[in-house]
């Protein structure tokens, strides 16, 4: 299951009701699951347990497996993701899957991640090309190479407001909470996280991302529905949301070393701030 593995044919069926015996027991726990995932990293060859997949070989393990084994169990309601890799070569990938109707019936949408760089068009090509289908950034986490706090937490913020300008519906972050060390890990794969903590004294370690990603979970609760937004820079990153409240959200990062001037507008109403270096910052409209 290291270094590189593949699920044999002869045992698809029996890997199926694994998952179905997974959903079961984290039923009778308490937990409900919403959403499942067929495989993460399908492309990646890791030191840590790990299976292949070609978009062919998940395509056909939906189709003839766990999509039936879903529809024929009170998990019926599960959500199916398929991908849950590095987003730039999420299209080429889900292209394959989603073309047989069989298989594309039971997936709800893409699980992606962000390990390879931004690539939101490869996000609004999906988007386009099937928007009865969903986006989900499933897993994202900044390692310790990072030079600063301040450039972690921009790194979410910067990532969340590029996929959900490119119609992903849901963010999650990898780690909430890890060691002193960056772990615990068994494979010395140490990352940072929006909450560390000292497993000798006990205290928490409350990072600067924790605030930014809770900046966005604050302002735009779920029912939030993108709005048209526009900018004359590019200095200044920017999102919009219609509230279920009625009011909008509007979200401002600047990254930049100095601070940036900015005119709101919206339906003749205009107000004139300022976006501070290194800032997010929301604007609440009613």
């Amino acid at each position: 299951m290291n270094h590189g593995g593949a699920l044999l044919p002869e045992y698809r069926a029996l890997w199926a009701e694994y998952y179905i015996r997974f959903l079961r027991l984290y039923q009778k726990e308490g937990v409900p699951i919403s959403y499942l995932s067929v495989q993460n990293e399908p492309y990646a060859v890791q030191t840590w347990d790990s299976c292949l997949y070609s978009a062919k070989e998940e395509g056909e393990f939906v189709r003839d497996y766990l999509g039936p084994a879903l529809e024929k169990s009170q998990f019926h309601d599960v959500k199916v993701l398929v991908w849950d890799h590095n987003k730039e070569r999420a299209f080429e990938h889900v292209k394959e899957v989603f073309a047989d109707k069989e298989a594309s019936k039971y997936i709800w949408g893409t699980a992606f991640h962000w390990y390879s760089g931004d690539h939101f068009e490869a996000l609004d090509l999906i988007r386009k090309n099937w928007p009865d289908k969903s986006l989900m950034m499933t897993e994202c986490c900044v390692d310790l190479t990072c030079p600063s706090q301040s450039a972690a937490a921009e790194r979410y913020a910067h990532e969340i407001i590029g996929d959900l300008r490119n119609g992903t519906r849901a963010f999650l972050d990898w780690n909430l909470l890890l060691d002193e060390e960056g772990g615990p890990n068994h494979v010395g794969n140490f990352c940072d996280a929006p909450i560390r903590m000292n497993t000798k004294t006990g205290k928490l370690d409350v990072r600067l991302s924790y605030y930014y990603i809770g900046q966005f979970s604050r302002f735009l609760p779920t029912g939030s529905v993108r709005t048209a937004s526009t900018g004359y820079s590019e200095d200044l990153e920017h999102i919009a949301f219609g509230r279920p409240d009625g009011s909008t959200a509007l979200m401002l990062l600047n990254r930049r070393d100095y601070d940036l001037p900015v005119i709101i507008r919206i339906d003749g109403w205009w107000k004139t701030l300022e976006a501070p270096a290194h800032s997010l910052s929301t604007v609440l409209i009613e």
